[in-house]
């Protein structure tokens, strides 16, 4: 399935697949950080969806996504080493 998508088609399907995940994760972060809350003591302070947000605590720390932000060609000429290489 993958070797037969265009580039344009795996860096589409890459990055829906990336939003779904994000998407997931502000689900589960949320729910953590309730949980936390819940169970916190009385002078503590209170926990964000953020704090248990892997992709959040990315943001703060300026990473990108590698395989997305990479030039195109770059892409393209490991895709073909990998298929000469067969």
């Amino acid at each position: 399935m993958f070797w037969s998508f265009t580039l344009a088609e795996y860096i589409n399907y890459r990055s829906s697949y990336e939003g779904a995940e994000r998407a997931k994760w502000i689900h589960t972060s949320s729910t953590h950080a309730l949980l936390a809350n819940i169970n916190r003591g009385k002078n503590t302070t209170p926990y964000k969806a953020d704090d248990f947000n892997p992709y959040a605590q990315q943001a703060d720390k300026g990473d990108k996504d590698k395989v997305i932000t990479a030039p195109p060609i770059k892409l393209f000429n490991a895709m073909q080493n990998t298929l000469s290489n067969e």
